[in-house]
């Protein structure tokens, strides 16, 4: 009798052994599951019908409400209630663009009346730095917000006997957050008819008048834009749409000027091979023949 209970309870504790593993494993998948239909369930949130543009009053009827699985929910997000105050009118502006599809959340909003301020648009390690140049130092007064523009200096060098001028491309593909009052995304610090825009943008700037251009640059190029400022003349290029492109460049004066002016002419005259100055000679005789001839007196 003993023995065959001695055997019974071996078996109990052996099915318990077998058990507690799976029981283990099945309570961690159970949880699992749990977790992943806690973070999957649809939560209503708005999303934007179309594209808004930067500056826009945020109406409730730009939005549209759709579920969207918890897990992705955007943090801060804004429920249609507060859009609007108590008598219906609109509160909020958008700071930044808002893409279609996208949910609306607080970090693009700000209070209508009291403004998100120029700073919101700098990008982060940036800094907003403004030039005041005439038209025809800044491509003519065609720069636009939201373009990219090169910034090139022209210094007088000193040297022993004398001094030369030099031009230097200073930086690359520098990005141009506002043009005067006309801000990136088409947000205006002034509020002016789309006429009046239209028409001082085919007249062009007036003739002696000076552009105000800001940039978005770092830190450090922002001294370096302030001391070429101060030492020299600063002038902007517009580069074409898409080209980001960021090359070495050299600094160009009246010496190498003449000399790529030089090799060029040597090339087509079959003079390579030849030093600058035997080219110029050579280069100089050729076209001798070229000028009329003084008749004698």
């Amino acid at each position: 009798m003993m023995k065959r209970l001695f055997e019974q309870r071996r078996l109990l504790i052996s099915l318990v052994a077998g058990l507690a593993p799976g029981l283990a494993v099945w309570g961690y998948v159970r949880s699992l599951e749990k977790n992943h239909e806690e973070r999957m369930s649809l939560v209503s949130v708005l999303v934007a019908v179309h594209d808004i543009p930067q500056g826009s009053r945020i109406h409730p009827d730009l939005f549209e409400a759709r579920p969207v699985p918890k897990a992705y929910i955007q943090p801060l997000c804004v429920p249609r209630s507060e859009l609007v105050d108590e008598k219906g009118m609109v509160l909020y502006e958008n700071l930044l663009p808002i893409a279609s599809g996208e949910q609306l959340t607080a970090s693009k909003l700000c209070r209508i009346g009291l403004g998100g301020g120029f700073s919101w648009l700098i990008p982060e390690g940036h800094v907003a730095f403004s030039l005041d140049l005439p038209p025809e130092k800044c491509a003519g007064g065609f720069i636009e917000p939201g373009d990219f523009v090169d910034v090139l200096a022209t210094f007088e060098v000193e040297g022993s006997h004398s001094s030369r001028s030099v031009t230097t491309t200073l930086l690359q593909n520098i990005k141009v957050m506002g043009v005067g009052d006309r801000l990136i995304g088409g947000r205006s610090l002034k509020k002016t008819s789309q006429g009046r825009q239209e028409e001082a943008f085919l007249k062009g700037p007036d003739e002696g008048s000076h552009i105000l251009i800001t940039v978005s640059v770092r830190p450090y190029e922002a001294a370096v834009i302030a001391h070429a400022r101060e030492t020299g003349s600063l002038r902007l290029v517009l580069r074409p749409v898409g080209d980001s492109k960021v090359v070495e460049m050299g600094s160009v004066d009246v010496a190498s000027l003449v000399g790529t002016g030089v090799k060029e002419s040597s090339r087509a005259l079959g003079l390579k091979g030849q030093t600058t100055q035997e080219a110029l000679e050579t280069w100089s005789k050729s076209l001798e023949g070229l000028l009329p001839q003084k008749k004698p007196r």
